[in-house]
This record gives structure tokens, sequence and C-alpha cells, in this order.
């Protein structure tokens, strides 16, 4: 793989192959303009210019995809030399315990660049359409291996109807069970569209193009089991 600012090189094993890769959003840069030229290189133009340094970022914590990141984004707003600082949990508990992390590098407002980080600095905050689209930082992951780490780490749902979870509970005995339970699928467009990960709303084609439109615009998309 070769690259440069805007654009990306890479072999391939035939023109149909490069041809239908389409458009694919890779790490937050939409490829666009693919095309295999006569020595089997598969040439891609990107719509991104190269990277700068955010002036502020939102992060758009989906569910399941990826906890760790809040360690990337403290190094990134914060004045932390230690390159092993990360998250810290309690060994009775399965939840990162930021306020932890943050109290024992002196205090987020002390240390770190309280305008750049804006918004809530963990839970699964939903993006919101006053929200900027380019402030966006996220993790995705393949719907499937996202469900089943949801099913197996006690039936996440963040934003199922408290009275819809015994219900969930007594019904949900696999992970095919728990994806079909009113609610849990279409996490990802939910939280992309202004709804918590487990409310039952209609999945339209609008708000999938909205979610699409979102992820497209975004200061950085990475993907989780890449």
């Amino acid at each position: 793989l070769k690259s440069s600012s805007d654009s990306f090189t890479f072999d391939m094993a035939s023109t149909a192959m490069c041809r239908s890769m389409g458009s694919y959003l890779l790490a937050g840069i939409l490829l666009v303009g693919i095309n295999a030229d006569s020595s089997g290189l598969c040439r891609i133009k990107s719509t991104t210019r190269s990277p700068q340094r955010l002036e502020q970022f939102k992060w758009l914590h989906i569910p399941k995809t990826g906890s760790s990141l809040a360690t990337t984004l403290y190094h990134y707003a914060c004045n932390i030399s230690d390159d092993g600082a990360k998250p810290r949990t309690y060994s009775n508990s399965k939840h990162p315990v930021f306020p932890i992390f943050e109290r024992s590098f002196g205090g987020f407002r002390e240390q770190c660049n309280s305008s750049q980080w804006v918004g809530p600095r963990y839970g699964h905050t939903p993006h919101r359409s006053e929200s900027r689209n380019r402030d966006i930082v996220m993790m995705v992951r393949d719907p499937r291996r996202r469900l089943i780490s949801a099913y197996h780490y006690d039936m996440h749902a963040f934003g199922l109807k408290r009275g819809d979870r015994p219900k969930l509970v007594q019904t949900a005995k696999s992970p095919r069970d728990f994806a079909r339970f009113p609610g849990i699928a279409g996490c990802t467009v939910n939280m992309l569209t202004g709804k918590p990960c487990a409310m039952n709303v209609e999945m339209t084609p609008e708000r999938t193009a909205q979610a699409i439109k979102t992820v497209q615009e975004a200061a950085f998309v990475g993907i989780t089991d890449e």
C-alpha cells in the first residue's frame, strides 16, 4: 500500500475486484474514484485532506465498540506523559472508571484541554442534530459481533425501557434471540440519529441515510475488528 495526501495505490488480484469495492469507509476516510490500471494497481482517490489537529472533538461511544478508545482521547486532549496510562477498573466491576483515571492525573480540568474535548467523556450519549458531524470521533463494529459482545456482557442494552428488561432476560436465550428483541438491532443507526442504542424506533431509509451522512462527515471513524 502506498499513499499520498489524497490518494492510495495497492495491488489487486483483478480489475473486477478493484471496481467491486465501490465506496468504502476506512478509519474515517471515504474512498472514491476506485479504478484499476493496466498494471494491475488499484488507484483510489480520497475525499479527505491530510490529517490535521482537531480544534475540538466529541466522542460518540456506541456500546461494545471499544471503551479503550478513551485512552487515545485522553492522551490527545491531556498533558499525560505516561504512555501506559489508561482507564482503570475495579477488580469487582466490568465498567471502566474514567473519573478515577482523571483524578490519577491531576483532574481533567487542570491538566486537559476541556474546550477541545466537548460533550460527555464517558457514557453512551447519542449524537444530537445540534452537534457538528465534523467533531465526531467514534468506533464502529460489525453489527453481528457487536450484538454477540453485548449479549455476553450481561445483555447490554443501553436505552432499553426499564419495563422491557425482565422480558428480555426471560426470552433471550441466545445471541439470535437477543438480536430479535424489539429495540436491540439498529443500535448504530440509533446512536447516529439522536436515539439511545436500544430504543425501539422504526428503521427508515431516511434515518439510515442520515446515519451514513454523519459517518462520512465525522472527524474519525475506527473499525473495532481491524
